[in-house]
Protein backbone atom coordinates (compact mmCIF):
# COMPACT_ATOMS: atom_id res chain seq x y z
CA UNK A 1 0.00 0.00 0.00
CA UNK A 2 1.41 3.37 -0.99
CA UNK A 3 1.18 6.39 1.29
CA UNK A 4 -0.67 9.39 -0.04
CA UNK A 5 1.45 11.67 2.15
CA UNK A 6 4.04 13.98 0.59
CA UNK A 7 7.44 12.34 1.12
CA UNK A 8 9.40 15.13 -0.59
CA UNK A 9 9.44 13.47 -4.00
CA UNK A 10 8.89 16.68 -5.96
CA UNK A 11 11.21 17.63 -8.81
CA UNK A 12 14.53 18.86 -7.41
CA UNK A 13 13.84 17.55 -3.90
CA UNK A 14 15.80 14.93 -1.99
CA UNK A 15 14.37 11.73 -0.65
CA UNK A 16 15.12 10.77 2.93
CA UNK A 17 14.19 7.42 4.45
CA UNK A 18 12.61 8.45 7.72
CA UNK A 19 11.53 5.11 9.14
CA UNK A 20 11.22 1.54 7.96
CA UNK A 21 9.53 -1.35 9.73
CA UNK A 22 9.55 -5.08 9.16
CA UNK A 23 6.83 -7.11 10.88
CA UNK A 24 7.72 -10.74 11.49
CA UNK A 25 4.38 -12.45 11.83
CA UNK A 26 6.03 -15.79 12.69
CA UNK A 27 6.44 -14.57 16.26
CA UNK A 28 2.71 -13.92 16.57
CA UNK A 29 1.90 -17.30 15.05
CA UNK A 30 4.20 -19.02 17.54
CA UNK A 31 2.63 -17.14 20.43
CA UNK A 32 -0.77 -18.53 19.42
CA UNK A 33 0.47 -22.03 18.58
CA UNK A 34 -1.24 -23.66 21.54
CA UNK A 35 -4.65 -22.29 20.59
CA UNK A 36 -4.07 -22.86 16.90
CA UNK A 37 -2.89 -26.47 17.01
CA UNK A 38 -6.14 -27.92 18.34
CA UNK A 39 -9.71 -26.90 17.58
CA UNK A 40 -12.74 -27.28 19.80
CA UNK A 41 -13.28 -30.89 18.67
CA UNK A 42 -9.72 -31.94 19.37
CA UNK A 43 -8.66 -31.95 15.72
CA UNK A 44 -5.50 -30.42 14.35
CA UNK A 45 -5.60 -26.93 12.88
CA UNK A 46 -3.20 -25.07 10.60
CA UNK A 47 -0.99 -22.29 11.90
CA UNK A 48 -2.37 -18.76 11.82
CA UNK A 49 -1.39 -16.76 8.73
CA UNK A 50 -1.78 -13.28 7.29
CA UNK A 51 -4.77 -12.78 4.99
CA UNK A 52 -4.97 -8.98 4.61
CA UNK A 53 -3.60 -5.67 5.85
CA UNK A 54 -4.43 -1.98 5.78
CA UNK A 55 -2.74 1.25 6.84
CA UNK A 56 -4.62 4.10 8.48
CA UNK A 57 -4.97 7.47 6.80
CA UNK A 58 -3.25 9.33 9.67
CA UNK A 59 0.20 9.40 8.01
CA UNK A 60 0.28 5.56 8.08
CA UNK A 61 0.90 5.52 11.83
CA UNK A 62 -1.32 2.50 12.43
CA UNK A 63 -1.18 -0.79 10.52
CA UNK A 64 -3.88 -3.46 10.88
CA UNK A 65 -3.15 -7.08 9.90
CA UNK A 66 -5.97 -9.60 9.36
CA UNK A 67 -5.44 -13.30 10.00
CA UNK A 68 -6.84 -16.69 9.05
CA UNK A 69 -8.17 -17.04 12.60
CA UNK A 70 -10.36 -13.96 12.55
CA UNK A 71 -8.01 -11.92 14.73
CA UNK A 72 -6.89 -8.46 13.66
CA UNK A 73 -3.52 -7.31 15.00
CA UNK A 74 -2.64 -3.64 15.33
CA UNK A 75 0.89 -2.29 14.93
CA UNK A 76 2.47 1.14 15.31
CA UNK A 77 5.21 2.24 12.92
CA UNK A 78 7.09 3.90 15.78
CA UNK A 79 7.66 0.54 17.46
CA UNK A 80 5.50 1.18 20.52
CA UNK A 81 2.81 -1.33 21.54
CA UNK A 82 -0.64 0.02 20.59
CA UNK A 83 -3.67 -0.44 22.81
CA UNK A 84 -5.49 -2.66 22.27
CA UNK A 85 -2.88 -4.73 20.36
CA UNK A 86 -5.56 -6.79 18.61
CA UNK A 87 -9.27 -6.94 17.86
CA UNK A 88 -11.66 -9.82 18.45
CA UNK A 89 -14.70 -10.86 16.48
CA UNK A 90 -17.76 -11.59 18.68
CA UNK A 91 -18.54 -14.57 16.43
CA UNK A 92 -15.67 -16.51 18.02
CA UNK A 93 -17.60 -17.19 21.22
CA UNK A 94 -17.82 -20.91 21.90
CA UNK A 95 -15.39 -21.87 19.13
CA UNK A 96 -12.03 -23.53 19.48
CA UNK A 97 -9.23 -21.43 20.95
CA UNK A 98 -11.50 -18.80 22.48
CA UNK A 99 -10.58 -15.15 22.73
CA UNK A 100 -11.52 -14.52 19.13
CA UNK A 101 -9.17 -17.12 17.60
CA UNK A 102 -11.97 -19.35 16.33
CA UNK A 103 -13.64 -16.68 14.20
CA UNK A 104 -14.00 -16.76 10.43
CA UNK A 105 -10.89 -15.64 8.47
CA UNK A 106 -10.50 -11.94 7.79
CA UNK A 107 -10.49 -11.32 4.03
CA UNK A 108 -10.35 -7.53 3.92
CA UNK A 109 -9.67 -4.45 6.03
CA UNK A 110 -10.38 -0.76 5.42
CA UNK A 111 -9.62 2.31 7.52
CA UNK A 112 -12.00 5.20 6.97
CA UNK A 113 -10.54 8.13 5.00
CA UNK A 114 -12.86 10.38 7.02
CA UNK A 115 -12.02 8.98 10.48
CA UNK A 116 -8.68 7.17 11.09
CA UNK A 117 -10.15 5.52 14.19
CA UNK A 118 -12.82 3.64 12.20
CA UNK A 119 -11.84 0.22 10.83
CA UNK A 120 -14.00 -2.17 8.77
CA UNK A 121 -13.26 -5.89 8.53
CA UNK A 122 -14.93 -8.47 6.28
CA UNK A 123 -14.92 -12.22 6.84
CA UNK A 124 -15.20 -15.47 4.92
CA UNK A 125 -18.58 -16.22 6.52
CA UNK A 126 -20.14 -13.05 5.06
CA UNK A 127 -19.85 -10.94 8.21
CA UNK A 128 -18.70 -7.32 8.32
CA UNK A 129 -17.50 -5.68 11.56
CA UNK A 130 -16.87 -2.04 12.43
CA UNK A 131 -14.21 -1.34 15.07
CA UNK A 132 -13.04 1.77 16.84
CA UNK A 133 -9.27 1.49 17.09
CA UNK A 134 -9.43 2.11 20.84
CA UNK A 135 -11.74 -0.86 21.54
CA UNK A 136 -11.00 -4.60 21.17
CA UNK A 137 -14.57 -5.57 20.20
CA UNK A 138 -16.65 -4.29 17.26
CA UNK A 139 -19.12 -1.48 17.83
CA UNK A 140 -21.34 -2.72 15.00
CA UNK A 141 -21.62 -5.79 12.78
CA UNK A 142 -23.55 -6.79 9.69
CA UNK A 143 -24.56 -10.39 8.89
CA UNK A 144 -24.99 -10.28 5.13
CA UNK A 145 -26.56 -13.74 4.89
CA UNK A 146 -25.34 -17.18 3.84
CA UNK A 147 -26.59 -16.71 0.28
CA UNK A 148 -24.07 -13.99 -0.50
CA UNK A 149 -21.09 -16.08 0.56
CA UNK A 150 -17.79 -14.57 1.66
CA UNK A 151 -17.27 -10.82 1.69
CA UNK A 152 -13.95 -10.47 -0.12
CA UNK A 153 -13.48 -6.69 0.13
CA UNK A 154 -14.87 -3.64 1.92
CA UNK A 155 -14.30 0.00 0.97
CA UNK A 156 -15.46 3.23 2.53
CA UNK A 157 -17.30 5.69 0.36
CA UNK A 158 -14.87 8.50 -0.52
CA UNK A 159 -17.66 11.10 -0.30
CA UNK A 160 -19.98 9.86 2.49
CA UNK A 161 -18.41 9.13 5.91
CA UNK A 162 -21.34 6.89 6.94
CA UNK A 163 -21.46 4.67 3.82
CA UNK A 164 -19.29 1.80 2.62
CA UNK A 165 -19.22 -0.75 -0.20
CA UNK A 166 -18.87 -4.53 0.10
CA UNK A 167 -17.99 -7.05 -2.60
CA UNK A 168 -18.99 -10.68 -2.05
CA UNK A 169 -17.79 -13.90 -3.65
CA UNK A 170 -20.59 -13.87 -6.23
CA UNK A 171 -19.58 -10.42 -7.56
CA UNK A 172 -22.44 -8.63 -5.82
CA UNK A 173 -21.54 -5.06 -4.88
CA UNK A 174 -23.67 -3.60 -2.08
CA UNK A 175 -23.72 -0.25 -0.33
CA UNK A 176 -24.24 -0.26 3.45
CA UNK A 177 -24.82 2.41 6.04
CA UNK A 178 -23.17 2.83 9.44
CA UNK A 179 -25.65 3.62 12.20
CA UNK A 180 -27.41 2.43 15.29
CA UNK A 181 -29.82 -0.48 15.15
CA UNK A 182 -29.93 -4.25 14.80
CA UNK A 183 -26.87 -6.26 13.79
CA UNK A 184 -28.39 -7.35 10.47
CA UNK A 185 -29.47 -4.80 7.89
CA UNK A 186 -30.66 -4.67 4.32
CA UNK A 187 -28.16 -2.92 2.00
CA UNK A 188 -29.20 0.39 0.50
CA UNK A 189 -28.49 -0.89 -3.01
CA UNK A 190 -26.97 -3.93 -4.72
CA UNK A 191 -25.39 -4.33 -8.16
CA UNK A 192 -24.06 -7.41 -9.92
CA UNK A 193 -20.58 -6.77 -11.32
CA UNK A 194 -19.99 -10.16 -12.94
CA UNK A 195 -18.39 -10.02 -16.40
CA UNK A 196 -19.71 -12.46 -19.03
CA UNK A 197 -17.61 -13.17 -22.13
CA UNK A 198 -18.21 -16.07 -24.49
CA UNK A 199 -20.94 -17.46 -22.27
CA UNK A 200 -18.60 -17.64 -19.25
CA UNK A 201 -19.14 -15.39 -16.22
CA UNK A 202 -15.94 -14.18 -14.57
CA UNK A 203 -16.07 -13.02 -10.93
CA UNK A 204 -14.82 -9.63 -9.79
CA UNK A 205 -11.73 -10.15 -7.63
CA UNK A 206 -10.94 -6.64 -6.39
CA UNK A 207 -12.17 -3.05 -6.47
CA UNK A 208 -10.85 0.48 -6.16
CA UNK A 209 -12.68 3.80 -5.93
CA UNK A 210 -11.88 7.34 -7.01
CA UNK A 211 -13.75 10.53 -6.25
CA UNK A 212 -12.38 13.44 -8.32
CA UNK A 213 -14.60 15.98 -6.61
CA UNK A 214 -12.47 19.05 -7.33
CA UNK A 215 -11.97 18.18 -11.00
CA UNK A 216 -15.70 17.60 -11.49
CA UNK A 217 -16.54 20.88 -9.76
CA UNK A 218 -14.23 22.79 -12.09
CA UNK A 219 -15.90 21.18 -15.12
CA UNK A 220 -19.38 21.90 -13.77
CA UNK A 221 -20.27 18.19 -13.54
CA UNK A 222 -22.28 16.45 -10.82
CA UNK A 223 -20.45 14.54 -8.13
CA UNK A 224 -19.82 10.92 -9.11
CA UNK A 225 -17.80 7.98 -7.80
CA UNK A 226 -15.64 6.07 -10.27
CA UNK A 227 -15.39 2.40 -9.35
CA UNK A 228 -12.84 0.11 -11.03
CA UNK A 229 -13.24 -3.68 -10.93
CA UNK A 230 -10.64 -6.33 -11.78
CA UNK A 231 -11.77 -9.77 -12.96
CA UNK A 232 -10.44 -13.30 -12.72
CA UNK A 233 -9.80 -13.46 -16.49
CA UNK A 234 -7.46 -10.45 -16.37
CA UNK A 235 -9.93 -7.86 -17.67
CA UNK A 236 -11.03 -4.70 -15.90
CA UNK A 237 -14.04 -2.41 -16.04
CA UNK A 238 -14.90 1.06 -14.79
CA UNK A 239 -18.32 1.97 -13.40
CA UNK A 240 -19.81 5.34 -12.51
CA UNK A 241 -21.89 5.53 -9.33
CA UNK A 242 -23.98 8.59 -8.58
CA UNK A 243 -23.11 10.16 -5.25
CA UNK A 244 -26.78 10.13 -4.31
Amino acid sequence: QVSGADLGLRIGSRFKMVKTNVIDFAELASANATANDVDGDGGERSMMGITSFAASSDELTTLAVGTSRGLVYKFNRFGTTPKPPRYFSPLAAGRGGGGGIGASPVLGLAFSPHDPAALLTCHADGTICLYRTSQPSPVQKWVTGAGSGAIVQVMWSPSDPTAFFALDGSSQLSRWRVGEGASSFVPEETHHLGLTTGGVTHPATSLSVNYPQEAQAREGKGQQIFLSAAYANGEAAVFIVNDS
